[in-house]
């Protein structure tokens, strides 16, 4: 127990040397607060201190007290950057912010661990993607190790065969349920942004402030779809909730010049051989029109936020 307690010690003064240097925290009033925090507000159930702890880039964090479970945690203010909602071709851009709360502790005898998201100060106000009422706030749960690492995703698609194949698990109420036809999914992704978790073997618990060196973007993303190939049945959605703008690495220019290239070369070749496709279902799409189809390495994948992608096919 001494060496976990050590070992605990030491990750939290090595995060501390990533800790921004706060000169004036940022005062709310309660309006300014999620609707159902200021509804527990006005029970008695719980209470917010209205004096951010501590402020980096456009996030501010904010201590809760859950009265009634005895508990407390922290209440994340984000200001949205490059936030967005697809549907079909439609593009709707957010503003506003999006809070997170999370509990200073959790004990990881349980199997999942909740989070909440607020998007009642998101405008204009998303469109509720799991079709159950107001999306006001979005419920998650990720894994111990999910927890730890700082984040989880989830990805569900019906294959060919109908059967469900399922990778991550990140558990979310913001999505429908999984429509039974092929080409149908749905995918989410939740990362800690400025968060960390640290375990002591029986319980995790937040770093009581912001991580300066954390450059991931997106918060939280969640999108369902229905390809069949047919642009009058086909559907899609999604939902891009980032925080901060993430540069593009050079290796993304190089691969996209490639894909230029790629697409002249099938051009070239479109009058020797008819189309050939090749779809790699929650990852990206190239179309091929040369005979390098008989060769055993024949799809070219971006991976994504943790996107897996299934054995590729021919149609």
């Amino acid at each position: 127990m001494d060496i976990i307690r050590q070992s605990f010690v030491s990750a939290f003064l090595l995060a501390a040397i990533s800790v921004p240097v706060i000169t004036n925290a940022v005062v709310i009033s309660p309006f300014e607060l999620p609707s159902d925090i200021q509804a527990c507000m006005s029970n008695g159930a719980c209470a917010v201190n209205n004096s951010s702890l501590m402020d980096y880039n456009n996030a501010s964090m904010f201590q809760y007290y859950d009265i009634a479970n005895d508990s407390t945690g922290k209440l994340i203010r984000y200001g949205l950057v490059n936030s967005s909602q697809t549907e079909y071709d439609a593009i709707t851009n957010f503003n506003g912010s999006i809070w997170l709360q999370a509990s200073d502790q959790y004990n990881l005898s349980n199997s999942t661990h909740d989070f909440t998201l607020y998007l009642d100060n998101v405008t204009p106000a998303p469109m509720d993607m799991s079709y159950d009422g107001a999306p006001l706030s979005i419920n998650l749960g990720l894994t111990t190790s999910d927890l730890i690492s700082g984040g989880g995703y989830l990805s569900e698609y019906l294959d060919w065969d109908y059967g469900v194949v399922t990778s991550g698990a990140l558990t979310t109420d913001g999505l429908p349920q999984l429509c039974l036809a092929i080409d149908c999914g749905i995918d989410a992704l939740f990362n800690l942004v400025y968060l960390q978790y640290f375990s002591d073997g029986s319980t995790a618990s937040l770093l009581p402030f912001l991580l300066a060196d954390d450059s991931r973007g997106v918060l939280y993303s969640q999108r369902h779809y229905y390809d069949d190939g047919d642009p009058s049945t086909s559907y899609y959605a999604e939902q891009v909730f980032a925080v901060q703008a993430v540069p593009v690495p050079p290796a993304v220019w190089l691969f996209s010049s490639g894909l230029i290239g790629l697409v002249s070369f099938a051009k070239r070749k479109k009058a020797q051989k008819p189309n050939q496709y090749l779809m790699c279902k929650g990852a990206f799409l190239i179309s091929s029109e040369s005979p390098l189809l008989a060769e055993s390495r024949h799809s070219y994948v971006l991976s994504l936020n943790k996107i897996e992608c299934p054995p590729c096919g021919t149609f």
